[in-house]
């Protein structure tokens, strides 16, 4: 097992722990302060419902009383926070088990680097809920609450397993896929603090990201870079940029009236694309790498049939729900083709 010298993690570990408790403790203080008005806020609220108690005694006792309106279901609140985009997590496991298999080398490092890049995956959520917490609500949300416990729960396992991972994996590819991690994060609530939507080239960016998870595997498992490792990244950034947008163009279209072409900018961007896409694929026929260009062109034929489908209202029925599936299953198939061409 590998020893922990703790030679490359004395300087940034505490920046990250005095960073982190930072961010907590100003989170607390903006709820202390929305904690005291909404108390006030409160009290002159009791003031005005109990004029109203009188009005509808009054307005009861003349026979003018309205029936009182019907009580709103409360969201039954989570006990953990993970990501909502349920898609995400074939994009963070399919290419981590892919990069695992093809290092051929069942190692105890493989643990810390799974629970690495899971503790990355989940802190990314609570982190964004306590961000809008800060710039954008103004009442405290039970969310924060829950935020602020997934934290308590994540970090710890995030910063041993970093520690571990520090002395195994190569100290340029460790530090190039920590910053990777924390530029994507930035971004993140950047865009949360502005209000702003997730444009395509994040989409690729959030892509590329996620699929660097079988480069921690690779590497973890006694691989150094080489080929196969770049390849295993490239084309799970196409496959799982194209999914999104094909599935977000899909979310679209069912959001807008028939024949408004509200989704067209979504379907455009999906299209574009699927260009990209079969250029790739039509480079490793050319190259001598037939099997990778199978493995890209089944799903996007798929791909391609649904963009063509989107106008039609029988398509957008299916359920969302039968849609996931439909694509997990399409990854799945995915990911045995590319082991096939990569083995």
């Amino acid at each position: 097992m590998t020893e922990l010298p703790w030679k490359r993690s004395w300087i940034w570990a505490p920046t990250v722990a005095v960073l982190g408790t930072d961010f907590v403790f100003s989170t607390n203080s903006a709820m202390s302060q929305q904690r005291s008005s909404k108390q006030l806020v409160s009290r002159k609220l009791e003031v005005a419902g109990s004029a109203r108690s009188a009005d509808a005694g009054a307005a009861a006792h003349n026979g003018t009383a309205e029936d009182p309106p019907r009580p709103r279901r409360r969201r039954q609140q989570r006990f953990f926070l993970s990501p909502r985009e349920h898609g995400s997590w074939a994009m963070l496991g399919f290419p981590f088990f892919s990069g695992m298999l093809l290092a051929r080398n069942a190692d105890w490092d493989l643990v810390p680097a799974a629970v690495a890049v899971l503790a990355v995956f989940l802190i990314r959520e609570p982190i964004l809920v306590l961000s809008r917490q800060r710039f954008v609500w103004t009442d405290l949300q039970p969310r924060t609450l829950t935020a602020q416990r997934a934290l308590l729960v994540v970090c710890p396992a995030l910063v041993i397993s970093t520690l571990w991972l520090s002395q195994v994996l190569p100290l340029g590819w460790f530090a190039a896929l920590g910053a990777v991690a924390a530029i994507l994060l930035a971004i993140d609530i950047h865009a949360v603090a502005r209000k702003r939507g997730r444009s395509v080239g994040y989409q690729v960016a959030g892509a590329a990201g996620l699929a660097g998870s079988a480069a921690v595997a690779y590497l973890a498992g006694g691989r150094e870079p080489d080929l196969n490792l770049a390849l295993l990244w490239a084309v799970h950034t196409i496959h799982g940029t194209a999914s999104v947008l094909v599935v977000h163009a899909g979310i679209e279209a069912r959001k807008m009236k028939p024949h408004t072409g509200g989704h067209r900018a979504k379907k455009q961007a999906a299209i574009v694309w699927h260009v990209v896409h079969a250029v790739v694929a039509a480079v490793f026929a050319l190259a001598g790498r037939p099997g990778l260009t199978l493995a890209l062109l089944v799903p996007w034929f798929v791909h391609i049939l649904d963009l063509l489908r989107l106008d039609r209202p029988s398509f957008l029925r299916i359920p969302l729900r039968g849609v996931g599936l439909r694509e997990l299953a399409l990854s799945t198939g995915f990911t045995v083709l590319v082991l096939a061409a990569l083995w």
